[in-house]
């Protein structure tokens, strides 16, 4: 228990060290979005003059709404886009430098509303009217400014369109995520690590993604294990190699189906691999996916082939290569040395965490092969609220009575 509580805490403490980093490094956002206020103020209020009687200070404060507003269409847009369609903000935890960025150009909107209320009063607007103007022309210019600003806050609704980005995420493709967990004696120590995490992940997963979980046997259902590349690669069909395979829609029955796991005492693990895809191809042939990822939970350490036959497997197949999108491996323990991992890493270019020993790493290893498919709804819901909170102020917001 304390050993997780440990794991638990340096994730926790390494996730927030990088989230600090990434939002710090992202602060160019709020500085861009004043630079672009500043821009588009400057270019609005040299289009055209005031009308008599406006004056210039109004004409710019009139300027500085539209220009603040228009910014925060933009934002709320770009960062739509990314949450919906792209796995930006997965990858980069830059969420609070892009809230602070909204709520910077939300904060300049309020002030200039603010502005402009004050020069619709009683006293404000006799200053204004000219001795050309009779008391029921200051009268009637006192209602058609009111007018004019109560929608100069029309422009408040503008950025609500950024939202409709967020359609690309309402229709969600189909996922496929494998997993083969080396369930050898070697892995004793490091196996429930891999179960915790695994267990967490695939309750992440929408409901869009189906799940196939995969580990050795103690026999493959044939006399003499396979020892070549060639034998391997013999074999059409997944039942007559080494490997024990499920496929879930039910992600609560693939969590289920995790905790079964129980050690065998060798590694076949090419042979597993190779039984894998043959079971993942004839499982989801009348389906298809956006995306198909594997991912590998192992130390490396296989027990049959010859380490020269190493090559001869590992992206040499290409019907393989071409079924899987992604192929991650989280070593659990293994030296790097080791012909499985230095051919994942340097000559097939999967993606290698190498040290997936703590509970810590072993999540962020797996959370990075599937980063796409984690995707929650929060960050989005927060804008929302946000713009709201804002609109309403805005909205509320009235000039000083005549």
């Amino acid at each position: 228990m304390m050993e997780y509580l440990s794991d638990l805490s340096d994730a926790i403490a390494s996730y927030f060290r990088h989230f600090v980093q990434s939002n710090f490094q992202a602060l160019w956002v709020v500085l861009a979005a004043l630079a672009g206020i500043y821009l588009l103020t400057v270019l609005l209020s040299r289009i055209g003059s005031p009308e008599r009687p406006y004056t210039r200070e109004h004409h710019i404060r009139r300027s500085s709404l539209i220009a603040s507003v228009t910014v925060i269409g933009l934002l709320i847009a770009i960062f739509s886009y990314l949450w919906a369609d792209t796995d930006f903000y997965v990858r980069q935890p830059v969420h609070f430098t892009h809230w602070l960025a909204l709520v910077v150009c939300m904060v300049i909107t309020i002030i200039v509303l603010a502005g402009m209320r004050t020069r619709y009063y009683r006293g404000r607007i006799s200053s204004l009217v000219t001795p050309a103007f009779t008391p029921g022309e200051g009268r009637r210019f006192g209602r058609n400014a009111r007018s004019l600003f109560q929608k100069s806050k029309l422009w408040i609704i503008a950025p609500a369109a950024g939202f409709l980005l967020l359609l690309f995420a309402l229709h969600k493709p189909d996922y496929l995520v494998a997993v083969l967990i080396d369930n050898s004696t070697s892995m004793e120590t490091n196996i429930e690590n891999g179960k915790l995490a695994l267990g967490e992940t695939i309750t992440d997963l929408d409901d869009n993604t189906d799940v196939i979980i995969s580990w050795f046997t103690d026999s493959s259902g044939t006399s003499v294990p396979k020892t070549t590349a060639a034998q391997i690669q013999a074999v059409s069909d997944a039942r007559q190699l080494n490997g024990r395979h499920a496929f879930f829609e039910d992600h609560n029955q693939a969590i289920q189906y995790l905790e079964s796991i129980e050690l065998t005492a060798k590694t076949p693990l090419y042979e597993t691999i190779q039984s894998q895809f043959l079971f993942a191809q004839n499982q989801t042939m009348n389906r298809e996916y956006s995306r198909r990822i594997l991912i590998i939970v192992t130390d490396g350490a296989e027990s049959y082939m010859d380490t020269r036959e190493v090559e001869n497997m590992l992206c040499a197949d290409e019907s393989f290569d071409l079924f899987w999108d992604d192929i991650g491996i989280m070593n659990l323990g293994g030296d790097l040395n080791w012909d499985f991992f230095d051919m994942a890493m340097n000559v097939c270019n999967y993606y290698v965490e190498q040290d997936a020993t703590y509970l810590s790493s072993y999540q962020s290893g797996v959370q990075e092969m599937i980063r796409e498919i984690l995707k929650k709804w929060y960050f989005p819901v927060f804008l929302a609220i946000t713009y709201i909170v804002w609109a309403v102020v805005c909205l509320l917001i009235r000039p000083k009575a005549y």
